[in-house]
């Protein structure tokens, strides 16, 4: 019994160890993979802009975007969002716009609605 059990110990060494020294071939494919990713992201992005022609910003957080007007009046938008309203409805709003003059987001916002129609 205690001969078997050596040689069964002995045994599953060597396969752990043939196990050990197995090494997986790369396909041709796994290399080439992340080029043809790059290619496609670099066909494909200005394409799809291309397409739809619009660009959306998010705009609030920031003292050095300037104001909501400027953004509106910049022609570089078709729509801006106003960032970082965390509360709204029922009467209530919580607008972080760190920076920015709060009193003039509402008449910026009649501007930009009115520069759109």
């Amino acid at each position: 019994m205690k001969g078997k059990g050596k040689v069964a110990l002995y045994s599953s060494t060597a396969e752990c160890d043939n196990m050990a020294t197995f090494q997986r071939r790369s396909s041709p494919l796994h290399k080439l993979f992340p080029i043809l990713v790059l290619l496609l992201c670099i066909v494909a992005s200005p394409a799809a802009a291309g397409k739809t022609g619009q660009l959306t910003v998010f705009w609030g957080r920031n003292k050095d975007e300037g104001s909501l007007r400027e953004a509106c009046d910049s022609g570089l938008y078709t729509t801006v969002i106003i960032s970082f309203l965390s509360t709204f409805g029922h009467g209530k709003y919580n607008l972080d716009i760190s920076g920015h003059d709060a009193s003039a987001v509402g008449v910026d916002v009649t501007h930009c609605q009115r520069a759109r129609n």
